[in-house]
């Protein structure tokens, strides 16, 4: 099987994809409530919340927040950049030259 072009999450459509990921592991997060538990950085926590279970829903909750404010905008406008790279780069077809070793000229 012959493999044409780069992997799919190198390709615009892939880092949408990625971005829409990790949007939706935050929206996950944030309906389920636990941005509450972020709380545990000053070492505060809900009356009856476990301290373990709290820190790692507020790790999570950290993780997927940064993963969308930072890295999803990035891979948005990576997506965009490369469809327009693409689109304006011209195509080439078949194998791509190789450089001819000089002849000696004796």
């Amino acid at each position: 099987m012959s493999h044409h072009g780069p992997p799919f999450f190198f390709r615009p459509a892939g880092l949408l994809f990625v971005a829409a990921g990790q949007f939706g592991a935050f929206a996950l997060v944030h309906a389920l409530g636990w941005r509450q538990d972020t709380s545990f950085i000053s070492m505060t926590f809900a009356d009856g919340t476990d301290a373990a279970d709290a820190t790692l829903r507020g790790t999570v909750y950290m993780a997927a927040y940064f993963s969308a404010v930072l890295s999803a905008p990035v891979l948005v406008l990576a997506s965009i950049f490369l469809a327009v790279w693409n689109r304006l780069r011209p195509e080439t077809s078949g194998p791509t030259p190789q450089a001819s070793a000089p002849t000696d000229p004796q």
